[in-house]
């Protein structure tokens, strides 16, 4: 049982990297922890934890949507800046009706075929609808 969040976290470690171990004080590396924006992590984490709200979980994680796979690849874009990542996100414009051949911030602020807001606008909507299921 996690009595703190510590444990919480320990317990998701114990799952996604058991071979990975706390430092000294029982805390858990920053760097060392999960990918937390993939939903099978949180996912997996809840119900190893027992939480009592998988159903909102299950359902918050059903939205079809792709910013939990897509926002990744821009964020390693605008913390890195380089021809690589810039690639990876110009591959997914076309995901969305958007040329591939834009800026990725150009990207971000076109709006996907049928949608009458930018791209990011309607990721930003995606997980506010994630985290009020997430919340209720």
């Amino acid at each position: 049982m996690a009595r703190s969040f510590n444990d919480a976290i320990g317990v998701v470690m114990g799952r996604q990297k058991p071979k990975v171990k706390p430092l000294a004080g029982g805390v858990w590396e920053r760097r060392s922890e999960p990918a937390w924006h993939e939903p099978n992590v949180l996912r997996k984490g809840c119900l190893d934890l027992g939480c009592s709200h998988m159903v909102d979980v299950e359902n918050a994680l059903a939205l079809q949507t792709g910013v939990f796979q897509h926002l990744p690849t821009f964020r390693n874009f605008f913390a890195h800046r380089c021809e690589e990542t810039a690639a990876s996100a110009k591959n997914i414009a076309p995901q969305y009706s958007i040329p591939s051949s834009l800026h990725p911030c150009e990207i971000l602020t076109r709006s996907p075929f049928g949608r009458p807001f930018p791209l990011l606008v309607d990721w930003i909507d995606d997980l506010i609808v994630v985290i009020e299921f997430l919340c209720d």
